[in-house]
């Protein structure tokens, strides 16, 4: 060992030991002379510098070598008493492409041992700086190395309790560096590759800072092989204030904050795990300060069929905890965006899942007032993903799955978008497996408000703005059901907004089809008896149009009327007439008419009269003001032909009443006919239309349906 200029200061009972056989002499002049042995030393040695210089080229050699044997002795400690400015406890440097500046080893398989440990006690100091010099190559500045199953490879510890200080700070210039790398090689246990600890309210236990401002810098880059190990684990035990277990900054336009990458293509990796303690902390907290561009606060990838990206698991069973919060203050940033690039199976883009009664799986917030900010933005690639995927796991409370919130006057609270332009794409999906379970429950909470709670758009042009399917083949299941409290309410209410056809067709306020030869087009049903109870009401506002039609058959098991308002008292009362019911149908004309002086006149039909009716019937009345005792009598002189028939009087200038009822003979009849008795169809054997006129219960009545007032259409 060569020991340069050297000032020995002795203790008040140190002394230098007298030379002995293969030990090394101090000497006062340099270079002096090479000399093989060791140096025994008590008390303490002062100099401006010390070289140790090991010329072996090869092997496992030491430069110096110290140790001790004190259960608390440190083999080297090295102390910068500067209170200010950059001074260095350990400095250590080397300028091989492989080599390593400072290597610490624990060679302790148990207990709480360090490799190294670096402390200093100036506000702007650093307990252990690494510095990699190299521009190229897998260069550390530090690289630290534990066997131990319970030890640190690397442990920074920031006495300070205030002020900007760092347990471990790492930096490189190099492209392909690492700031800090550390490698946990037990392959089981808890162990860290990097564990960083600090107790000031405002310090970071690890902190990274990638000063690159172009290319894939990383600012902490944690990696582990073992199946259930950590890449990266940031855990702030500060149980107040708002502390961070991992903390990602980096100003690249295309670099990552955090970035945690699970290489396993199997189990249940986790590429960034945050947990937290604090009823009020954030496992992860992901923020991008760039006010534009596409910036990340938080990107998770995984490239494992049953990975995830990002999982967030709030742990804490109360409070308002969030297994992921994502926030951006960009008027087109994202507070959370998930992305499950696999082009096949489960994946999810985001996957939230919260244990907590009052908690959420995922909530978005996007704080910008302006702008088409989403609170929650999801894409998935696969044929079968999800691009937001929300499970509430709490078999009681008031959970959500996704729970979307909206402040903007103008903005939409969730928001789903089926970009494909081909197949059958759908927008949003909501599925309910319970019995009593709702799939989509819609509420407007406005007391006072004029908007539907429901609102749908459709923008095709043969295309539906809702579709709602009962899937199952049997039971009495509906397709969609509507119910209304107000007591002047309308539980479906259909409008078609157009105002004119442009000779298309009509436009239609509500369009109900059956498909099964025993089905009901439309079933409405006054549950309450009375005679202000109306199954169906068709209206028009002007005398010109039908308030109901019917094309086909029209029937009634009941009597056929018109009413209107009584004549005499149109405010209190009605007045009701009926149609003659026969077992035919058939048209009726009648008129008057005056013969001639030969007591002839032609009755004039109309001209469709023959296209339509057969087998008339006539019948004549004289109308004679005379109170005479002459009779005058009237016959039928001929049948109708060419829409006319011929009266004859036995006196001329009579006036005779005439009426002519003839059969239905149009095209309709022709082909479908009318019948007067006929067997009950099969699916209708059994059942009566009126089953109370026969003594039999009304469950027996033809289109009899339980009760629809019972059905519970909401919790």
């Amino acid at each position: 060992m060569k020991i340069h200029p050297l000032l020995l200061t002795l203790g008040a009972t140190g002394a230098v030991a007298l030379p002995l056989a293969g030990s090394v002499d101090l000497q006062p002049t340099t270079p002096g002379t090479q000399q093989t042995g060791h140096t025994n030393i008590s008390g303490k040695a002062k100099s401006g510098e010390v070289e140790a210089l090991n010329p072996a080229a090869s092997g496992v050699v030491y430069g110096g070598h110290f140790s001790t044997k004190s259960p608390t002795g440190r083999g080297v400690f090295s102390e910068a008493l500067a209170t200010s400015g950059q001074s260095f406890g350990v400095y250590g440097q080397n300028a091989s492409t492989t080599g390593v500046a400072v290597i610490g080893k624990s060679t302790a398989t148990t207990g709480q041992a360090y490799g190294t440990v670096g402390q200093t006690a100036s506000t702007t100091g650093i307990g252990i700086l690494g510095l990699s010099l190299a521009t190229s190559g897998a260069n550390y500045g530090v690289h630290g190395q534990s066997a131990s199953p319970a030890g640190i490879a690397v442990f920074g510890n920031s006495l300070a309790t205030t002020g900007q200080t760092f347990g471990v700070r790492g930096q490189t210039v190099s492209t392909g560096g690492w700031a800090v790398f550390g490698n946990a090689d037990a392959t089981t246990g808890n162990a860290y590759g990097v564990a960083g600890q600090a107790k000031s309210t405002s310090g970071r236990g690890v902190y990274g800072n990638a000063l690159a401002t172009s290319g894939t810098t990383y600012g902490v880059f944690g990696a582990t092989a073992s199946t259930s190990g950590t890449g990266v684990h940031g855990e702030a035990v500060a149980t107040t204030g708002v502390t961070f277990g991992l903390s990602g900054k980096n100003a690249s336009t295309s670099g990552r904050g955090v970035y945690g990458a699970a290489t396993a293509t199997s189990g249940s990796t986790l590429g960034v795990y945050g947990t937290v303690v604090s009823p009020t902390g954030i496992g992860v907290l992901g923020e991008a300060t760039a006010t534009t561009g596409a910036s990340f606060g938080l990107y998770g990838k995984s490239a494992s069929t049953s990975g995830k990206g990002v999982l967030g698991l709030a742990s804490a069973t109360t409070g308002a905890t969030f297994g992921v919060q994502g926030q951006s203050a960009s008027a087109s940033g994202t507070g959370v965006y998930g992305l499950a690039t696999a082009t096949s199976g489960a994946s999810n883009g985001v996957h939230g899942l919260n244990a907590s009664s009052g908690g959420k799986g995922v909530y978005g917030l996007a704080s910008s007032a302006t702008g088409a900010t989403y609170g929650v933005f999801g894409s998935s690639s696969s044929s079968s993903g999800i691009g937001v995927y929300g499970q509430a796991t709490a078999t009681s409370g008031t959970t959500y799955g996704v729970y979307g919130k909206t402040m903007s006057p103008t903005g939409v609270a969730v928001y789903g978008l089926a970009a494909a332009g081909t197949g059958s794409p759908i927008g949003g999906l909501f599925e309910a497996t319970s019995v009593n379970g709702i799939a989509l429950k819609v509420s407007n909470s406005a007391v006072n408000g004029t908007k539907p709670a429901f609102s749908v758009e459709s923008s095709g042009i043969d295309g539906g703005a809702i579709s709602a399917w009962a899937k199952n083949t049997t039971g009495q299941a509906s397709g969609a059901v509507f119910a209304t409290s107000a007591d002047q309410g309308t539980a479906v209410e259909g409008m078609a907004l157009a105002d004119n056809n442009g000779g298309s067709g009509p436009t239609e306020g509500g369009y109900f089809t059956a498909a099964a030869p025993y089905g009901l087009g439309v079933h409405g049903v006054a549950e309450v008896d009375g005679w202000s109870s109306y199954g169906v009401v068709g209206e028009v506002y002007t005398g010109q149009g039908y308030g109901v039609w019917g094309i086909g058959n029209l029937g009634c098991s009941g009597t056929k009327s018109f009413r209107i308002d009584h004549p005499s008292d149109p405010a209190h009362k009605y007045l009701m007439h009926y149609c003659a019911e026969g077992p035919e149908p058939q048209n009726v004309y009648n008129g008057t008419v005056r013969t001639d002086t030969q007591g002839k006149a032609w009755v004039q039909l109309p001209d469709y009269f023959e296209q339509i009716n057969k087998n008339p019937r006539y019948q004549l009345t004289v109308v004679d003001d005379s109170e005479g005792p002459g009779f005058v009598q009237v016959k039928v002189a001929r049948r109708v032909k060419g829409n006319r028939f011929l009266v004859m009087t036995s006196a001329p200038n009579i006036e005779v009443s005439w009426e002519v009822k003839a059969v239905r003979n149009d095209r309709w009849m022709q082909k479908y006919g009318a019948k007067v008795e006929t067997e009950k169809p099969a699916l209708e054997a059994g059942t009566y239309l009126n089953p109370e006129l026969y003594g039999q219960p009304r469950e027996k009545a033809l289109f009899h349906k339980p009760s629809r007032t019972a059905r519970k259409v909401g919790p």
